[in-house]
């Protein structure tokens, strides 16, 4: 995978060093390409006898979270709000970078925005070993509700693809997925971004019925930005996540009265 230890040299794989009190340290490059790397350390003591060490199983991954594993879950998606306050449900975001590897982004900060229904507590909300980020979402009003996730990253791409090389990296030319440069919140859950005239690359819509779409201003030009045809190292990944705030059910018939003979039977719509 390209990986090598203190100079990429003519023996990138086997380096001598000395050791400053009893120490001995080398330096460790990824290179482009995923997977587990095991350093072997070796010393030959005054009689001539080999002693070897080996390190635990290094993990070499792509390090951001990329948009093509970014997946939002939730433990309950119906919530009887419109009974109770208080109700709870974990939301949860999955991270992983470009190889798939979700270990090396523990620490990492993810934000979760709720509208109304929703209350959120999502104060330094950061991913873990398992490159998941939960919060915890509690009732506070009736009605659907939509809570966007969004955490810095990279846009997906297929490596190799048009003639490039396969070399685990983006280069120019090859397909990549663009995303929009600003999170928003899809409330018709339609992918698109409706600002409350009109609507981004639709052509059906009807003024008035979609309304205005809030969004994480990422540029800061107070202009909601969408996708800019480049492939990008480091921009807002998003999902929207949708919840329904419920209550009992309500029975309404389709008739105001009817009439069940003795011992018959009568079918009413409801």
């Amino acid at each position: 995978g390209s990986e090598y230890i203190e100079d990429d040299d003519a023996t990138p794989y086997v380096q001598t060093v000395g050791t400053t009190n009893g120490i001995a340290k080398i330096t460790l490059h990824s290179g482009y390409e995923p997977g587990p790397v095991t350093i072997s350390a070796s010393i030959t003591t005054a009689g001539g006898s080999t002693i070897t060490a080996n390190t635990p199983v290094i993990s070499i991954g792509g390090g951001v979270p990329s948009d093509k594993w970014l997946t939002v879950s939730a433990t309950k998606l119906n919530l009887g709000g419109l009974v109770f306050v208080g109700l709870e449900t974990d939301i949860t975001a999955w991270l992983a970078d470009r190889f798939g590897n979700y270990n090396v982004l523990d620490g990492y900060a993810v934000s979760f925005e709720s509208e109304v229904g929703l209350a959120i507590d999502s104060n330094n909300v950061t991913a873990d070993k398992y490159g998941a980020a939960t919060v915890t979402a509690r009732t506070q009003k009736d009605g659907v509700c939509v809570v966007m996730v969004h955490t810095k990253g990279e846009e997906h791409f297929y490596d190799g693809s048009n003639g490039c090389a396969h070399d685990g990296q983006y280069n120019t030319g090859e397909d990549f997925t663009d995303t929009a440069d600003d999170p928003f919140r899809d409330y018709d859950d339609d992918g698109l971004w409706d600002n409350g005239t009109t609507s981004t690359l639709d052509t059906t819509y009807t003024a008035g019925v979609n309304p205005f779409e809030d969004y994480v201003d990422a540029a800061g030009n107070n202009s909601w930005d969408g996708v800019n045809g480049i492939w990008d190292s480091d921009k807002q990944l998003f999902r929207n996540a949708y919840f329904l705030i419920t209550g009992p059910p309500i029975i309404r018939f389709d008739v105001s009265t009817f009439t069940v003979p003795d011992g018959g039977s009568a079918s009413v719509n409801s």
